[in-house]
């Protein structure tokens, strides 16, 4: 619960100096981009007796619509460069004490390279595991139909699966975001800050971040079947959306600076003498 108490005290202490910045690709990624899009469609899906395989996996994967991936990666540059804009700024004002607009942009290049790196992974892991839980599910579905198997079954095996990866995909997350911290002011590659992660990692540790990256994933997955249970207004949704983004944005970023700092037991001089 500490990082989760630190990141929010950063998160509401300097919000309108620091994370303004993420307003744009948190409004952008309101209207294209949909995470954990398996969990809300399964209430469309359970809802039925039998749906087509390639149509439950189209709708498991994209929404239905195939061409998303290439806006998906246009949307991954543009948040890469927002993201290395936001993380760099962190990072100065807790290593110097100063909140500086143009600082950043001195460091970008190796900040942007870096972010490109974890967003690709990122994206491609999200990608592969959508692919295998709509294929599993679309499997299923048909096994169910075709042997006329209580359909209540189905639903329960479903929705284990789902939070099973949730859960799995959370505890991963970690890696990430310690990686970043590796690759920028060390300049580690993937592997040498993967395996710089290891070192640094205890099972008190890997407990704590487990709950703190929780979260995120849980106000993502609450605004979702709001938005599928509740029959709310195209702009209001999009605006809901775009304040879960930030939130996570910021939240993300703020999180593997704090924890970086912590763990590598580097001082902090965002914090004033007298609360250190």
């Amino acid at each position: 619960m500490k990082y989760i108490k630190k990141t929010m005290t950063y998160l509401f202490g300097n919000f309108w100096r620091v994370f303004l910045t993420l307003i744009p690709i948190s409004v952008l990624c309101a209207f294209f981009v949909k995470p954990l899009t398996s969990v809300t469609s399964l209430y469309y899906i359970t809802t039925e007796e039998f749906r087509n395989p390639k149509e439950l996996i189209e709708t498991l994967d994209f929404g239905g619509e195939w061409y998303y991936i290439f806006i998906y990666m246009g949307i991954v540059l543009l948040i890469s460069a927002f993201l290395s804009y936001a993380y760099i700024t962190i990072y100065r004002h807790m290593r110097t004490g100063k909140i500086s607009i143009r600082t950043p942009f001195r460091y970008m290049n190796g900040g942007f390279i870096t972010f490109v790196k974890i967003m690709l992974c990122i994206s491609l892991y999200i990608f592969l595991m959508q692919l295998i839980i709509s294929g599993v599910l679309a499997l299923l579905n048909y096994v169910f139909w075709s042997l006329s198997f209580p359909y209540w079954i189905f639903r329960i095996i479903a929705y284990l699966l789902i939070i099973a990866v949730i859960i799995f995909s959370n505890y991963m997350l970690k890696t990430p975001l310690m990686m970043i911290f590796h690759m920028y002011v060390y300049g580690y590659g993937l592997m040498e800050a993967w395996s710089a992660n290891g070192k640094l990692l205890d099972k008190k540790i890997i407990l704590t971040m487990f709950f703190a990256t929780l979260l995120p994933l849980l106000a993502i997955m609450a605004i979702n079947f709001l938005c599928v249970l509740t029959p709310i207004a195209y702009w209001v949704e999009i605006i809901v959306r775009t304040v879960v983004y930030f939130f996570v944005f910021a939240y993300y970023m703020a999180l593997a600076v704090i924890v970086m700092f912590d763990l590598c037991e580097i001082e902090r001089r965002d914090i004033p003498l007298y609360r250190r």
